[in-house]
């Protein structure tokens, strides 16, 4: 049976914009944040972290994410910026230098969500 197999790229810009999505979706309210840096790969359970500035207080804080969190975050942004996701295909996240790779595998059988 044949597969498809895709792999979306999302650099530290894009990730700023894919977990401050995840997170006001979840019920963090983010819009007095403003994200400063990504730090990808921390270690072995934190795929990422946005460290970020209060607005109002200029507190620094961070957020992190793991890979199963992360996984959510760019299916969201990506569903809600109008990218296909095949609902039923097996998803991955990955790094690779400075940016997250998410790949997508499916069977052709399968249908898109």
């Amino acid at each position: 049976m044949p597969n498809e197999s895709r792999d979306l790229y999302f650099n530290k810009d894009e990730l700023k914009l894919v977990v401050s999505h995840y997170l006001n979706l979840t019920g963090h309210h983010m819009a007095e944040f403003t994200p400063q840096n990504v730090i990808i790969g921390c270690e072995p359970m934190r795929a990422l972290r946005i460290v970020y500035i209060e607005n109002a207080a200029s507190n620094v804080g961070h957020v992190d994410l793991d890979a199963g969190k992360l996984k959510d975050a760019l299916i969201c942004y990506c569903r809600d910026q109008g990218i296909p996701i095949p609902q039923n295909a097996d998803k991955s996240v990955q790094t690779q230098g400075d940016q997250i790779i998410m790949t997508i595998r499916r069977s052709l059988t399968q249908q898109v969500a």
